[in-house]
């Protein structure tokens, strides 16, 4: 599943890159990453608030995700 949706993000990617001007693609990227970057953000604060997870287990969920993300 991974590699799919990984696929699909990387051709819709090259499509967008296509279509658009370089300096629109990369604002449009900044605006991609910072977009996801609230969205994790927002989930961890909402199980946060939601004592789903303490904040010990919220940390280490994130040091988990952000180690397995750098070594692919």
């Amino acid at each position: 599943m991974y590699v799919f949706s990984s696929t699909i993000f990387i051709l819709l990617m090259y499509h967008i890159k296509n279509t658009m001007s370089r300096k629109k693609f990369y604002i449009f990227f900044i605006f991609l990453l910072k977009l996801l970057f609230l969205l994790v953000l927002s989930v961890f604060y909402f199980l946060y608030k939601s004592k789903i997870f303490d904040l010990e287990k919220i940390v280490d969920t994130f040091n988990i995700i952000c180690y397995n993300v750098s070594v692919k």
